[in-house]
């Protein structure tokens, strides 16, 4: 059968090139094959990059204090992508474990202490996008070096972000023997403020914004990837990365519980194929590759006729 429709496939095709010929077989197999029976792209399991877990702080983290000591949170309704997380932490020298969360439905990695905090701020500070987050590690900042009465883990703590800043300037990261004076006598005022990180996002960041903040559907007759965001920066952030590899994208004001935010909207099938060719294998979350799963269903299901577009989608998806 398969062989048979993808002959009628190839047989409307003039030319005979081997490449067009494959993706015409693929697309044959796709719409003559049972849904429940294809092959299903697997989420991307391996402990995570810095990088990666700097962009799961800044969509699902957040940092606070909490029984008199700081801690860094992170909340999924899936546990492997935390997994994930936790084991690139502690890859790094920072103690992270994932447990339940909210009765049983969702699941959280801590990162708990001051130490450990802190060590995970001087590897991801300078790769966060929101201003939210940064306010969050600014408020860590003032209470770590506020004077007062310290115990050592505070004391190795205030080293580890005084390493960071004196690495940054060029100067001596070796605090010796006077660590404790000088440490605790630090002014608020050289504790440099971090930016938002601004500039493109190239597709692997991109694939933990669509994982954490994204969602494909099907609206209004045609498909979307839609990123919602309360900050409209790093969104703009996402659409430049998007438009450079040829994606169309735009950011939108929309409103959400009566308040302002903003979404940045991927817009058609052909645009939202390019963009799920480009993060391919590189989503962990068994939520979104479910939701491509439903996209691949409606994109080669028969129809009468076919738009240019679709017909384009379906060659690029052939391949995913």
């Amino acid at each position: 059968m398969h062989e048979a429709r993808a002959g009628e496939l190839i047989g409307e095709n003039t030319e005979k090139n081997p490449l067009a010929e494959k993706r015409l077989i693929n697309r044959a197999n796709l719409e003559t094959t049972p849904h429940s029976s294809r092959i299903r792209t697997k989420a991307w399991r391996e402990p995570m990059a810095t990088s990666d877990r700097a962009s799961w702080i800044d969509t699902e983290g957040t940092i606070y204090l909490s029984s008199r000591t700081w801690e860094i949170s992170i909340v999924q309704t899936e546990k492997k992508p935390l997994q994930d997380y936790s084991e690139g932490a502690r890859r790094d020298g920072v103690r992270c474990y994932v447990r339940t969360f909210n009765n049983g439905t969702a699941f959280r990695a801590r990162i708990v202490g001051l130490e450990n905090v802190a060590r995970e701020l001087s590897l991801t500070e300078d790769l966060l996008r929101t201003g939210n987050r940064l306010s969050q590690v600014r408020r860590f900042k003032q209470y770590l070096f506020s004077p007062r009465r310290v115990r050592i883990q505070t004391l190795r703590a205030r080293q580890i972000i005084t390493d960071r800043l004196n690495q940054k300037s060029g100067a001596s990261a070796n605090l010796g023997r006077v660590m404790k004076q000088m440490v605790c006598k630090i002014p608020l005022n050289e504790l440099r403020e971090s930016r938002p990180r601004r500039g493109l996002m190239e597709a692997v960041e991109r694939a933990v914004w669509i994982d954490t903040e994204g969602s494909l559907s099907l609206a209004h007759h045609t498909w979307e990837i839609s990123i919602s965001q309360s900050e409209k920066e790093p969104l703009e952030d996402y659409c430049k990365g998007a438009r450079k590899d040829g994606v169309k994208c735009s950011v939108t004001r929309t409103m959400h519980d009566q308040r302002i935010c903003y979404r940045a909207r991927i817009m058609g099938v052909e645009n939202v194929a390019k963009e799920l060719v480009l993060t391919k294998g590189l989503l962990r979350t068994e939520n979104k590759l479910r939701q491509i799963e439903d996209f691949k269903w409606w994109l080669f299901a028969p129809r009468k006729t076919t738009a240019p577009q679709t017909l384009r989608a379906r060659n690029l998806m052939a391949w995913f």
